[in-house]
């Protein structure tokens, strides 16, 4: 029997294995990062963790909801979500070997309660996609503070009472 010469089959997975970092693949986990900023507007406190997704490149928005309402506070003051940022890295990899530079919309808004959808990622980035919360110190309004706001008026007609709107 002759010898079948399948030393370029080795040769093929080794140099497959250099490169299994730069496919694409769906994403089963992202990284959360809390950014919390107090009435001063100064950042009091970030947090970050690693979340198991829960289904590939989808995070469900019951998930989203509980993932707020349980991290609305921190050192007994309360907070609110302001924004919600999603950074999901989409780059291709023949982008990457050719080492172009294509303006890619990494950073989005997320303006809605919605499941959250990720692109697929080269496994190599994978732990940069980022779901950054950022939530602002919940301030009390009292009542002066209150009847100040509404005391505040304009007149549409140049002295006549009639016409007059709070701000």
């Amino acid at each position: 029997m002759d010898n079948i010469d399948d030393e370029w089959i080795s040769e093929f997975n080794d140099e497959e294995r250099k490169y299994g970092q730069l496919y694409k693949e769906p994403n089963t986990f992202v990284s959360l990062q809390f950014i919390y900023i107090n009435s001063k507007k100064e950042i009091e406190h970030v947090t970050q963790v690693k979340h198991q997704l829960d289904k590939e490149n989808i995070l469900a928005s019951t998930t989203l909801n509980k993932l707020i309402s349980e991290r609305n506070h921190v050192n007994n003051t309360n907070f609110r979500l302001y924004k919600l940022l999603l950074y999901n890295i989409s780059v291709d990899p023949e982008d990457i070997i050719a080492n172009t530079n294509k303006p890619q919309q990494e950073l989005r808004e997320i303006t809605e309660i919605h499941d959250i959808v990720f692109d697929d990622t080269i496994n190599y980035l994978k732990p940069v996609n980022t779901l950054f919360f950022i939530f602002v110190e919940e301030t009390t309004i009292t009542l002066n503070q209150q009847k100040k706001e509404t005391d505040i008026t304009f007149s549409l007609n140049k002295g006549s009472r009639r016409n007059k709107r709070s701000l």
